[in-house]
């Protein structure tokens, strides 16, 4: 399982979690009216981004990027972030 940070130039579509959990997404957290990370069997950016309506056949996309998590992260953030995150990777947060 892959992990996806989605940043929105504007403010996300107001469906956004219903839209992550479509195939290939399993779901996501929204950090913020901009932001959310979501988690995808696909490999490759571009899939969430045609998703998204960020590229593909539409006459005006949203305007955006998706950028694919290497695992690495460290800040402070509410607990159910690293809930999240925990879960989406398999583990069991103490």
């Amino acid at each position: 399982m892959n992990l996806f940070a989605v940043i929105f130039e504007d403010s996300m579509p107001s469906d956004i979690l219903d839209i992550a959990e479509t195939q290939p997404m399993r779901g996501g957290f929204q950090l913020s009216d901009q932001m959310i990370v979501v988690q995808s069997y696909a490999e490759n950016p571009k899939v969430i981004s045609d998703i998204l309506g960020m590229t593909g056949p539409e006459e005006s996309p949203k305007i955006g990027v998706v950028f694919k998590l290497n695992g690495s992260h460290s800040g402070y953030f509410h607990a159910d972030l690293w809930d999240w995150l925990a879960e989406a990777r398999g583990e069991v947060r103490a």
